[in-house]
């Protein structure tokens, strides 16, 4: 009876074994199509930031997943205690990657905040961008967000 308990063991032990390869070589040829990522958003009234979990689109390559994390993040929180990042009908117009550095262009809409309840400053948008880039991106070490092709003198915004 011993023995049985014995063979049993290694059998259970087998086959745990071997449905953690099953599911780690699945994993591998086709990961999931989405992937977790923290979108942080200022509050409704104060501009301190507040994460808000998301499951985006899985990209090939880092400059997709950027743009589409990106997009995201511009088209605002999911809970009503939150505030856009930047008003509505800005979109991001291209991102490109150049090593560790990260290059994104946003629409001049960006600088149409008529009528936005926006809490934060042109200098603050672009810096909440940019760190919630560098925050959700680990390999990224430099975001240059741009308006319409265009690097602002953000002291003359502040």
């Amino acid at each position: 009876m011993s023995s049985f308990r014995a063979d049993s063991r290694h059998i259970t032990g087998a086959v745990l074994l071997l449905s953690f390869f099953i599911s780690l070589t699945v994993y591998a040829i086709a990961p999931p199509a989405r992937v977790e990522r923290v979108l942080l958003f200022p509050g409704s009234v104060e501009p301190d930031l507040a994460g808000e979990i998301r499951m985006v689109p899985r990209r090939g390559d880092t400059e997709e997943a950027v743009s589409v994390f990106v997009a995201e993040l511009i088209g605002g929180p999911g809970r009503i205690d939150r505030s856009r990042v930047v008003p509505r009908g800005t979109r991001v117009q291209s991102v490109m990657l150049r090593g560790n550095r990260v290059f994104i262009d946003l629409s001049p809409a960006l600088l149409d905040a008529t009528g936005a309840r926006i809490v934060l400053s042109l200098p603050q948008m672009l810096e909440t961008i940019r760190y919630n880039v560098l925050y959700n991106f680990r390999s990224i070490d430099e975001v240059t967000v741009t308006i319409g092709g265009e690097l602002l003198n953000e002291e003359a915004f502040r």
